[in-house]
């Protein structure tokens, strides 16, 4: 359940996304969205995931 709260990992975030992290870091430069750190909340998932076009 606190897993839920907790800022997600790269390797996590391209593993829900259905992808390789290389890909969601192309993403991310490529919309210039870099976060200091490599890790995500789940509002940014959500941009990423609409960024690959997935629902």
């Amino acid at each position: 359940m606190l897993d839920e709260f907790r800022p997600m990992t790269l390797t996590e975030v391209a593993r829900q996304l259905g992808t390789d992290p290389f890909e969601v870091v192309r993403i991310l430069v490529q919309s210039n969205q870099v976060p200091d750190s490599l890790q995500f909340k789940s509002d940014q998932v959500e941009k990423l995931r609409q960024a690959f076009g997935k629902r």
